[in-house]
């Protein structure tokens, strides 16, 4: 096949346009439909139709959950501090929040649909930041398919007193529920 190639040129085995997969991995230079629309569209015609579009993309999305339900979202709360907020994606919505003052930890929460409201019990934090005694973490369903968490409360930064109403620290949509493994 080589020889023929190479006798009658790249065209012989070009395709027209409208056969060349243009979806959207067509243009991502990690998708393997850009690599096989380089290799010669033919390569590309017979792939698509044998491993029904995509395949290793596709399975990437099967994979890896959507970022927008399971990924950890950071917000900063002032100038030297933030919150780290995690869901798992279990049915009580348990999300695991963190405030951070300068990258170290200093008051780590877990809210959920049974835990709705924390409010911290002493000052907390360094010479820098001092998450104040009062400051309360909230959780809030926003209907079926997300869910926020928010901050109210003091925090002194650096000598300022920040003074947080209903920040919105994470977003979150309810995702599917992960199948379970199967048994073997």
């Amino acid at each position: 096949m080589a020889a023929m190639a190479a006798r009658c040129g790249r065209q012989a085995f070009a395709l027209p346009a409208e056969f060349r997969y243009d979806g959207p991995h067509a243009r991502d230079t990690t998708s393997t439909m850009y690599q096989l629309n380089w290799r010669g569209p033919w390569l590309a015609a017979v792939l698509l139709l044998s491993l029904g579009g995509d395949a290793p993309a596709l399975a990437r999305q099967l994979a890896e959950p959507a970022p927008a339900c399971r990924a950890t979202q950071t917000m900063a709360l002032t100038v030297n501090s933030d919150a780290i907020a995690t869901a798992s994606n279990d049915i009580n919505d348990n999300t695991l929040v963190a405030l951070r003052a300068n990258g170290t930890a200093y008051w780590t929460v877990l809210l959920s649909t049974a835990n709705i409201l924390l409010q911290l019990d002493a000052d907390r934090g360094n010479t820098i930041v001092t998450f104040q005694k009062g400051l309360t973490l909230r959780f809030q369903a926003l209907g079926p398919q997300q869910y926020q968490i928010l901050i109210d409360g003091p925090i002194l930064d650096d000598g300022t007193q920040y003074t947080l109403t209903g920040k919105v620290i994470a977003v979150f949509e309810r995702c599917p529920v992960l199948p379970a493994p199967a048994a073997q």
